[in-house]
């Protein structure tokens, strides 16, 4: 996939319902799914499943799986998702989100 391409990927990713505010959830630290959909109300967690898989897939978020003890999974920015909150704060400063 050429730069352009995943350009638009991410846009399009940023513009579906409930992605800014997963991202800006991870800002600052990593969450335990529960964490996440409690700070987010009035979406399931089906929808936020949903887009944190995209992320993932995206390379934005990262999900680490903790086995010692109870299991526990865990997301996080990666380095590019922690670019594009810089960007969506940006925007929102200018009040566009």
């Amino acid at each position: 996939m050429n730069t352009s391409n995943k350009h638009v990927n991410y846009i399009q990713l940023i513009e579906k319902k409930w992605t800014v505010s997963i991202i800006l959830s991870l800002f600052d630290s990593s969450k335990r799914f529960c964490d996440i959909s409690k700070s987010i109300p009035n979406v399931t967690e089906a929808m936020i499943s949903k887009r944190l898989r995209e992320l993932e897939s995206s390379e934005l978020v990262d999900r680490r799986v903790f086995t010692e003890g109870k299991l526990r999974i865990e997301y996080s920015l990666t380095e590019k998702g922690k670019a594009i909150h810089s960007v969506i704060t940006r925007l929102q400063s200018l009040d566009f989100y």
